[in-house]
């Protein structure tokens, strides 16, 4: 998803993008970078909602704590990964929202769903990935 580089105007764009072209497009839908973000983690966060609903049940669900974790560039400002923050909030991510550097996840950047178990069995955290490459 390049357009999360639009939000550190210190970032360099591949070749395929520009700025220009950019505000063309979201003036045309009438979205800011932000909102069109945040458009975007809410179709991720319904996809993982209804995944995690169908393979555990929607009162699990219910009773179930989320917490969210978003990865930024290592080189980030403050000011991109607040306006991360905020997307994911105007999206409905609730609860608890970590955010960590792409490199500090890289071992775990991509696609995958693991489910710990307690000692009794039953479950107690599931993690879902997302590629973001």
């Amino acid at each position: 998803m390049c357009i999360k580089l639009f939000l550190d105007g210190g970032q360099k764009l591949p070749d395929f993008l520009s700025y220009k072209d950019l505000a063309v497009e979201l003036h045309k839908h009438s979205r800011s970078v932000e909102s069109a973000i945040a458009d975007y983690l809410q179709c991720v966060r319904q996809h993982v909602i209804a995944t995690l609903t169908l393979r555990w049940s929607a009162g699990f669900m219910r009773s179930t704590k989320i917490e969210w974790v978003m990865t930024v560039p290592a080189i980030w400002t403050d000011r991109a990964k607040d306006s991360t923050l905020q997307a994911a909030k105007q999206a409905g991510l609730s609860g608890k929202i970590t955010m960590i550097s792409e490199v500090s996840s890289s071992p775990h950047n991509r696609t995958h769903h693991e489910t710990n178990h307690d000692e009794a069995g039953s479950c107690c955290r599931t993690h879902v990935g997302i590629d973001s490459a």
